[in-house]
């Protein structure tokens, strides 16, 4: 089994499997968006503003090229919010080494590696 961390940002990492086989030249990516309960994409007219105290469900998936080759997610490393205002930067870490922070943020992969859900909120800055 092969391990690689992606960083597709310094807020967002993952940690995806392979078998020893596959090749190492080929790009995967990783999708995340917004879903509901039956973990569905949410449109753009569904989605709302993300602010404090309202829940927030992320849902992540290999690209079809990697579901293919049986690529798939072992687990979401790190996820952060980042908010700008007038005095700087308020950064705010929902999930740390493949771990919610236990009270604003659950994290959870299922072991196929096809699908990973944070349920997150935004706290206080």
């Amino acid at each position: 089994m092969i391990r690689t961390v992606i960083s597709l940002s310094t807020f967002l990492s993952f940690v995806m499997f392979a078998s020893a086989e596959e090749s190492s030249n080929i790009k995967y990516t990783v999708r995340a968006y917004e879903c509901d309960r039956e973990l569905r994409m949410l449109s753009t007219q569904e989605r709302q503003r993300k602010v404090q105290g309202v829940p927030v469900r992320i849902c992540f998936s290999p690209d079809e090229e990697a579901k293919k080759n049986g690529i798939g997610i072992q687990k979401v490393d790190s996820w952060e919010w980042e908010t700008t205002y007038d005095g700087g930067v308020a950064k705010q870490p929902a999930v740390v080494d493949g771990r919610g922070d236990g009270m604003l943020s659950d994290i959870r992969c299922n072991e196929q590696g096809d699908l990973c859900v944070l349920d997150t909120m935004r706290g206080g800055e």
